[in-house]
């Protein structure tokens, strides 16, 4: 009997472990998930509206990141952009535009998705970024685009 007796404490130790266990990934993954990738302080892509939209992308070489606020693959590209804006700070625009709020640059760019970012120059677009693209990619193309 005394060997029933050890087994049971040992299953019971063992089940206990397991329900820490996935306690503990449980809260460690919630965690992790409401940790913003970007404080907003970093944050150098200059938000655009209706009103400063077409003003903006006509006056010089521009990024224009369009995106909705709940995706976090439009605040992984977020984070990426505006590493690449700090960068280049002066020489080129880099902008963003909430898509919940201005639904209609959905039809009038044919954006099929987010995060999508549209390169302009002078109000022409002239490359389209769909999807996560990593930072070093989008260095590359900004190189090939503008120098």
């Amino acid at each position: 009997m005394k060997k029933n007796k050890s087994t049971r404490i040992k299953t019971g130790h063992i089940l206990t472990g397991i329900i820490v266990f996935t306690i503990f990934i449980y809260i460690l993954g919630i965690q992790t998930q409401s940790k913003p990738l970007l404080n907003e302080n970093e944050n150098s892509l200059i938000e655009l509206d209706k009103d400063s939209f077409f003003d903006s992308i006509t006056l010089k070489k521009c990024f224009v990141l369009f995106y909705e606020e709940d995706s976090e693959l439009c605040d992984i590209m977020s984070a990426s952009l505006s590493k690449l804006a700090k960068n280049n700070q002066g020489k080129t625009g880099f902008y963003k535009l909430n898509l919940d709020k201005y639904p209609e640059y959905d039809l009038k760019y044919n954006i099929s998705g987010v995060p999508n970012i549209f390169i302009f120059n002078e109000g022409i677009e002239v490359a389209r970024i769909m999807g996560v693209v990593p930072e070093q990619n989008l260095e590359k193309i900004y190189d090939k685009t503008f120098n």
